[in-house]
């Protein structure tokens, strides 16, 4: 037998607004971190470093 949920819906409302504001949010820092460039070597010289500054 599937269980089953109440639901309040102004809470999925307050639930979708916060969201909106944090998915705003995450776009500035994204936007912010994308110009930065990092120097060669920033992550020292073990060979995964490369890579990790790529990421």
């Amino acid at each position: 037998m599937p269980a089953q949920f109440e639901v309040n819906p102004s809470a999925l409302r307050r639930y979708a607004k916060n969201v909106d504001k944090e998915a705003e949010r995450i776009r500035r820092i994204r936007n912010k971190i994308d110009q930065v460039r990092l120097s060669p070597g920033a992550f020292g010289k073990l060979p995964e470093s490369d890579e990790l500054a790529d990421d």
